[in-house]
C-alpha cells in the first residue's frame, strides 16, 4: 500500500501519482488523502483512470500525520510506503522494497532507500546515509534527519503498533521513525528510487519558525520512555543546543528584538563555552533597548 497525503498541491499530483503507475512492481494499491483541499485536486486525481487508485478526501484540514493515519488504516497491504505529493518514485522504487522484502523473509524493520535531492537551480545531490554497527540508531536518525518519508517502507504490523503523532507539525516523521526504531532494526537498499524535489513550497521554507517546534518534539521524544533511555545525555545537550542556537538565527534574521535578548541571554548561561558566543553577545548588546540610539 502507498499512502499520498496531500493539501492544495493539484500541480504536483501528475508527476507523483503518474510515478506510481510507472512501477515495474505492480501489485499495489495508492491510497490518496485530500486533506480538504481547495483546488482541483479531486478533478487531476479522477483523471487518472486506474483501478489501483483509491481517493479520499477530508472534510477539514487535519493535517498530514492525521492523513497518513487515516491512510494507514485503510490500507490493505502487508507493507506499507509513503509518498509526499511533491516527490516521486523511481519506476524501480517498489521493486527494489520487493525483492528486499522477499530475499530477507518478510523483514519487519524500517527499510529505506537512497534520494536525490533536486534542486530548482538544476543541480541535485544523492543522499544514502545508513549508521556505522557501533552507532546508536536512534540518535543518529535524531542527528541525519532520515530517511525521508517517500523512501521507507515498513510491515503493517508495526504501523499497527506506531503511527504519526498528529500533535506536531513538523518532524513527525523523525518522531515515529525513532520509537520504531527503538524496537525494530534498521534496513537500507543501496538504491537511489525517489526524486526528492527542493521548492519554495516544501514545509521548510513556508515555516517561519522551524526550530521552536523541532526543540518541542526533540523534547517530547527525550521524554518518550520507549526513547529516552537511548538517548545519552551528551547527545541530549548538543542537540538541543544546536536547535537553540538554530532558533536564535532565525529570531535575528526576522528582526524580533524582544526575543532576541531574552534567547541569546538565556542561551549564554546554557552553554557559555559556546561556539560563536562573542558574536552573539555583540548581538544582544546591539538589540539592548537603551543601547540601540546609542
Amino acid at each position: 500500500s502507498i499512502i499520498l497525503p496531500t493539501y492544495n498541491r493539484a500541480s504536483f499530483l501528475n508527476r507523483s501519482v503518474g510515478s506510481v503507475l510507472l512501477q515495474t512492481f505492480t501489485d499495489f494499491e495508492l491510497i490518496i488523502i485530500d486533506d480538504a483541499s481547495s483546488d482541483t485536486t479531486k478533478e487531476v486525481v479522477e483523471a487518472f483512470k486506474d483501478d489501483r487508485i483509491r481517493y479520499f478526501k477530508n472534510e477539514t484540514n487535519i493535517e498530514r500525520s492525521a492523513s497518513r493515519n487515516k491512510g494507514i488504516g485503510l490500507s490493505a497491504g502487508k507493507y506499507i510506503c509513503f509518498l509526499d505529493s511533491d516527490d516521486a518514485y523511481r519506476p524501480n522504487h517498489l521493486s527494489s522494497f520487493y525483492d528486499f522484502i522477499v530475499q530477507n523473509n518478510e523483514p519487519k524493520g524500517l527499510i529505506y532507500t537512497g534520494i536525490q535531492r533536486n534542486y530548482n537551480t538544476g543541480e541535485t545531490e544523492t543522499v544514502l546515509e545508513y549508521p556505522e554497527s557501533n552507532e546508536p540508531v536512534v540518535e543518529w536518525i535524531l542527528q541525519k534527519q532520515l530517511p525521508a518519508p517517500s523512501s521507507v517502507c515498513i510491515h503493517q504490523e508495526i504501523l499497527s503498533r506506531y503511527t504519526f503523532n498528529p500533535q506536531f507539525s513538523l518532524n513527525e516523521d523523525i518522531e515515529l521513525w525513532v520509537r520504531i526504531a527503538a524496537s525494530y532494526p534498521l534496513y537500507h537498499i543501496s538504491a537511489f528510487t525517489l526524486d526528492f524535489y527542493i521548492h519554495g513550497g516544501n514545509t521548510k521554507f513556508v515555516l517561519h519558525d522551524q526550530s521552536t517546534e523541532l526543540i518541542k518534539v526533540f523534547k517530547a521524544i527525550c521524554r518518550n520512555p520507549i526513547c529516552k533511555n537511548l538517548i545519552s545525555k551528551k547527545f541530549k545537550r548538543s542537540r538541543l543546543q544546536a536547535l537553540r542556537s538554530q532558533r536564535i538565527s532565525s529570531v535575528v534574521n526576522s528582526n524580533e528584538s524582544k526575543n532576541i535578548v531574552l534567547l541569546i541571554l538565556v542561551f549564554i548561561l546554557r552553554y557559555p563555552f559556546a561556539y560563536q558566543n562573542k558574536h552573539r553577545l555583540y548581538v544582544l548588546l546591539k538589540n539592548i533597548p537603551i543601547l540601540k540610539s546609542v
